[in-house]
């Protein structure tokens, strides 16, 4: 009996143990919890501790939220810095995948410089307004990121994020916006700040205040402007989101690529995407960077040989 009685509490004993070391594999639950996004939605989900490229991983309670990561092919005992994907669709459509498609150069580049890609997909315009798209889903993105660079071996500190089209726009939102870290919520995610080191901003906008894309355009009074301007409007219907008003001389340096044609807008047919996507965007953005001193880099159709986002981030990750 008492030989019995002592296997019975040794095998108590091992279930307890390796019970223990699984309390952590769910995400979800207390904001406490190693990976846990905070939201109870999240408790279906697990994530690898290893650090293998992993797909789907939660960052929030909405559907949408989810992210991919990619490692470099090394072994590091030290945090390696970490790049943010946003794709961009217009806040209409797109997807994290774009990552591994037209912008799977970068991608591979990054890695080689032993640099971690993420990649995010948010809620779009069908399910979510662009504030709730900008300041809730990329803002829930950065911070789950950095609440969990322990698991993921980054280094927090070192980040950067970019993004195309409406994820370049967002990419510069975040960056820009004062930091979203509420030190005194009882969620240990939104306890972490939203900082980032580096910025990249491709074939994107230079603000969502429409009312000042006719200076940045240097369109002239134009009915058919005027019409798409209409079309757009009614994708930021909670007020005016304007990064160029966030801009200090604290931000970031930020990396600025278009290699479209810089046409005379009075003199072509208008289509939205010529609108969204016109090179002035960002050659505007970074006349104003230059002159309130925030480090940048403008890549146009006449430098179009200098286009290296990667070289570029490297240097203010490493």
């Amino acid at each position: 009996m008492r030989i019995s009685l002592v296997i019975v509490l040794i095998l108590l004993g091992a279930v307890t143990f390796f019970n223990a070391l699984n309390l952590d594999e769910t995400i979800g639950g207390a904001a406490t919890n190693l990976g846990g996004c905070g939201n109870p939605e999240c408790a279906n989900y697990t994530i690898n501790k290893t650090p293998k490229n992993t797909t789907n991983i939660k960052y929030s309670h909405f559907m949408e939220n989810v992210l991919d990561i990619y490692f470099p092919p090394i072994n590091s005992s030290s945090p390696l810095p970490a790049v943010i994907f946003i794709h961009g669709g217009g806040f209409i459509s797109g997807d994290k995948d774009f990552i591994n498609t037209a912008f799977k150069k970068e991608k591979n580049g990054f890695l080689k410089q032993n640099i971690i890609v993420i990649s995010i997909n948010y809620r779009l315009l069908n399910t979510a307004s662009l504030n709730e798209i900008l300041e809730e889903d990329i803002v829930a993105a950065v911070q789950y990121i950095k609440y969990n660079s322990e698991r993921y071996n980054i280094d927090k500190d070192n980040i950067g994020i970019w993004g195309s089209s409406a994820g370049g726009g967002s990419a510069l939102f975040l960056g820009t916006h004062d930091d979203f870290q509420d030190l005194n919520s009882d969620d240990g995610i939104k306890r972490e700040s939203t900082s980032v080191k580096v910025i990249g901003h491709i074939n994107s906008q230079a603000t969502y205040d429409l009312s000042k894309w006719g200076e940045i355009l240097e369109v002239d009074n134009s009915q058919e402007f005027d019409a798409i301007l209409k079309q757009l409007a009614n994708k930021n219907n909670e007020g005016i989101i304007d990064m160029l008003s966030f801009l200090d001389k604290d931000d970031p340096p930020i990396y600025i690529e278009n290699l479209r044609e810089n046409t005379n807008l009075n003199y072509v047919p208008l289509t939205k995407n010529i609108v969204n996507h016109h090179p002035k965007h960002g050659i505007y953005l970074y006349n104003q960077l230059i002159e309130i001193g925030i480090n940048s880099k403008l890549v146009t159709k006449k430098n179009e040989d200098n286009a290296d986002i990667v070289g570029f981030f490297v240097t203010h990750l490493k």
